[in-house]
């Protein structure tokens, strides 16, 4: 559905899954026109990268914890 410049829009974050220690995880966007039409549902998988190293690596423990406590799109996943 198409979304059009100035039109009022929602966008929701939620988090798919995530691996035990943070490092790799999905997360979904999902956009709403103002009449609660969905638009358009995004699907990001995405890891943290120690640039240095370039190494796949556990985020810092509170961002860790932010995204625990994200909004999941399957209750009780970790």
């Amino acid at each position: 559905r198409e979304l059009f410049m100035y039109d009022p829009f929602t966008v929701w974050l939620r988090l798919k899954k995530m691996s035990p220690d943070g490092s790799r995880f999905t997360f979904v966007n999902e956009f709403s026109r103002a009449d609660g039409d969905r638009a358009a549902v995004i699907e990001s998988s995405c890891c943290w990268l120690d640039l240095e190293n370039r190494k796949v690596t556990a985020p810092p423990a509170r961002i860790h914890a932010i995204m625990n406590n994200l909004e999941k799109t399957i209750p009780n996943i970790s």
